[in-house]
């Protein structure tokens, strides 16, 4: 009897547990009818799906840090190319490189020697005009009564004005790099002291560059006085005044300004793209075998320094190196 009741016991307790089991599979593991099985194959699609999507964000994320940080510019091309379009000429020449992107980017320079300036001394006198400006010294308003003793000649446009026009120092400024008048650079001179113009430039560090003199005075140069601009001190000095560091960011914006009207485009800018901005000044004395280019300039994947110092060479020989030149280095920095 008493084996009897065990056994009902247990039977009970096996269909209890059968029908748990049974509600347990209905509820919560059986394939519903909205649903399809899950089965290895479905589980591996939903694992890719997942890394694709990490890839993808992966990816979105590395293209906004690669476009807000341009890569470092290789110079070593650069120096090729400088040395390969140089390296045979007659005469001195020097190179400075900076690729404008990258705060902390290193300048390459070749040949850093101070050479007679030309006219590449004038954006010397024309950052030394807007630091007095800036400083409250005088007012780029002022105005200044040319008088017949003041005219010189080679070029500029104040040559052909007559004794009595009136001009601004802002409008002074604006000839001097413009056209390169060597007029008004005289009176930008002697208005503001070329102890003036050598004090700026000893505070930015500069060693090798001096003005010493005014424009086509003979006499200075047959007593052996003449301007010097080092490659290295006036590409360092373009590279401040684009990235608003030389005088103030407003006074630097005007100043760039003024340089991207320079009207001689015939050197490092000749053989760029139509429509390439450049701020740049030449400079040229055949005499001692002297062109000069020295510019900014903007290319759709940003914007460089690029300056070239020549002496003691054949005028249409530099001349020519210069356009291959700075056409060689905006292809390499575009590519």
């Amino acid at each position: 009897m008493k084996r009897h009741w065990q056994a009902g016991v247990l039977l009970v307790l096996a269909s209890l547990v059968l029908a748990f089991g049974v509600v347990i599979y209905l509820k919560y593991l059986a394939p519903r009818k909205d649903e399809p099985p899950v089965t290895s194959h479905s589980i591996s699609r939903s694992i890719s799906s997942s890394v694709e999507s990490i890839q993808k964000s992966i990816a979105s994320s590395t293209e906004v840090e690669t476009s807000s940080e341009p890569e470092t510019f290789d110079v070593a091309p650069v120096r090729q190319a400088f040395e390969s379009v140089f390296g045979q000429l007659k005469g001195q020449h020097s190179l400075y490189f900076q690729d404008l992107r990258h705060q902390q980017s290193q300048a390459l320079v070749i040949g850093d020697t101070a050479m007679r300036s030309a006219s590449t001394i004038k954006v010397l006198i024309l950052a030394t005009l807007y630091d007095e400006a800036a400083k409250g010294h005088l007012a780029l308003t002022d105005s200044h009564t040319l008088s017949a003793e003041e005219i010189v000649g080679g070029t500029g446009n104040l040559q052909t004005k007559p004794a009595g026009s009136i001009y601004t120092l802002q409008e002074l400024a604006q000839e001097m790099i413009v056209m390169s008048d060597n007029t008004a650079t005289n009176i930008l001179i002697d208005y503001l002291g070329m102890e003036k113009v050598n004090a700026f430039i000893a505070r930015q560090g500069y060693t090798q560059t001096r003005l010493s003199r005014k424009m086509l005075d003979m006499a200075a140069l047959e007593a052996g006085e003449d301007n010097y601009i080092s490659v290295k001190e006036v590409g360092d000095l373009m590279a401040k005044l684009y990235r608003r560091q030389l005088v103030n960011p407003q006074a630097d914006r005007e100043m760039l300004q003024i340089l991207k009207q320079q009207q001689d485009r015939s050197n490092l800018l000749a053989n760029l793209p139509s429509g390439t901005t450049g701020y740049s000044k030449s400079g040229q004395f055949a005499e001692y075998g002297v062109r000069h280019d020295v510019a900014i300039i903007e290319t759709p994947k940003g914007a460089f320094v690029l300056a070239v110092l020549s002496q003691d060479g054949e005028d249409s020989v530099q001349q020519q190196a210069l356009q291959q030149f700075g056409q060689a280095v905006y292809q390499l920095f575009v590519k």
